[in-house]
């Protein structure tokens, strides 16, 4: 909860700092580099990249034939595009929008960062570009080099090791609209000077659920009572940081709308509302950005996508894009293909052994960290499944969640999390139905960018 409400804040406060932002130029001690899969790209002389108002921009035929793609350049709308694999990728000079085609279906990327021409060259920002074709981008400030890993190639090589987990997938996200419901408990017990001080809290939220994204109705309450009598004898009771973002949640609601289609997240909140925010106004984020604050960078769009559309190995690519590059290229390359091995150790095709009427994936380590997943199925199709995951640290449990999620669209979920500062036990249900509400993902009223 600390995580939700406090990064959602600081995702909305960003956005607006960003709007009031002047641009710059910034020089580089150094000339820029792209290293791609742990070799340098080559540009022409006078065509290497530039840095602008702190992204990187390169030629555009450069970065997307040495990605392998196609490229084209429409000189009546003044847009270059590559397309690679069934993906097609549309930038038009002067606009910070990306369009990416794929599967007859476009979704547009909202960037800040519009091409522009010169020397003759029409540039493009590296990361979002190669973004686009579904890669890993990191940046090595010390050696001025854009890092990228090709994590949509690599991808190839697991494309038929996750079939069962697409089955779960289609069982555990189903096709069409529908309706999500869920009450969720939090028992906070903080731990400072005034001894231990037991804040409950309460969520509920109704939403809708599609491919393209969906919307959220959310509701916390937390009981501060005992908070706010400790504060009282002593302010330095508990982390303030902590007590404040509970202090604020003693009635707070929310609206959020995910839309995947436009990789863009809106917020709307009495919470939220300021000199620069009117009351009723959706703040607008990109939706990678928005998740990003919100998991902790654990979350992408990609991988609600992959989740959206059962495929778990384009989860797993979602996965492998938030994976730190190292400033060596070659490690980079080594530790996005270890995220694929390590999900096919844990859920591939021949990790599931057959258990009765169920298949059950089962892993763990020495110090007593585990996972497991139990599917109860009917040929190839899922029924219900419960999964177990415990974290062990220094021999301690961290982290324990059970999830089960039954045949009639219900799920019970119970968590508990064991930290220095804090203990948190989480227990809630959700259920999930068809529905024939029309799902709505542009907000209406104003929105700030």
């Amino acid at each position: 909860m600390k995580s939700y409400l406090k990064r959602a804040i600081a995702a909305a406060l960003a956005a607006l700092l960003a709007v009031c932002a002047a641009p710059s130029v910034l020089a580089a001690d150094k000339p820029v580099s792209v290293v791609l899969d742990g070799r340098a790209v080559a540009f022409a002389e006078g065509g290497e990249p530039v840095l602008k108002d702190g992204r990187t921009y390169v030629p555009f035929r450069a970065i997307f034939e040495a990605m392998g793609a196609q490229v084209g350049w429409d000189e009546a709308t003044a847009a270059v595009s590559a397309e690679r694999d069934g993906v097609s990728v549309k930038f038009v000079l002067g606009n910070p929008a990306v369009s990416v085609t794929e599967g007859g279906r476009t979704r547009t990327l909202q960037t800040d960062a519009a091409p522009f021409l010169s020397n003759g060259n029409t540039l493009v920002p590296v990361r979002f570009a190669a973004q686009a074709f579904g890669a890993n981008v990191g940046w090595d400030a010390g050696a001025q080099t854009v890092l990228v890993v090709d994590v949509d190639k690599l991808k190839e090589g697991y494309a038929d090791k996750f079939i069962v987990m697409d089955r779960y997938l289609t069982f555990a996200v189903p096709e069409g609209t529908q309706s999500v419901d869920g009450s969720l408990a939090l028992g906070l017990t903080l731990k400072g000077a005034a001894g231990e001080i037991q804040v409950p809290v309460q969520a509920a939220f109704h939403g809708l659920w599609g491919t393209d994204g969906g919307s959220l109705n959310v509701r916390f309450q937390a009981d501060t009572a005992a908070l706010s009598a400790a504060l009282e004898t002593d302010r330095d009771a508990v982390d303030s940081g902590l007590a404040n973002l509970l202090l604020s949640m003693r009635d707070v609601s929310f609206n959020c709308i995910l839309d995947l289609s436009a990789d863009a997240f809106y917020l709307r909140s009495a919470a939220l509302t300021s000199e620069n925010i009117p009351a009723g106004a959706w703040v607008r984020l990109s939706l990678d950005r928005a998740l990003g604050l919100l998991s902790n960078g654990r979350l992408n769009a990609a991988m609600l996508r992959g989740m959206a559309n059962h495929d778990f190995v384009a989860y797993v690519a979602g996965l492998a894009q938030n994976v730190g590059l190292s400033s060596q290229a070659e490690d980079g390359v080594a530790a996005v293909r270890k995220v694929f091995d390590g999900q096919a150790q844990l859920y591939g095709d021949g990790v599931f052994l057959p258990l009765g009427d169920a298949l059950q994936a089962a892993s763990g380590t020495e110090d007593g960290t585990s996972a497991k997943l139990l599917l109860q199925v009917s040929g190839e199709k899922v029924l219900s499944a419960t999964s177990e995951t415990r974290q062990v640290e220094d021999g301690q449990a961290v982290y324990e969640c059970s999830v089960e999620q039954g045949a009639d669209g219900h799920t019970a979920v119970t968590a508990a999390i064991h930290a220095a500062a804090y203990e948190a036990t989480l227990s809630g249900e959700i259920t999930h139905a068809p529905s024939g509400e029309g799902l709505v993902l542009t907000p209406e009223g104003k929105i700030v960018p």
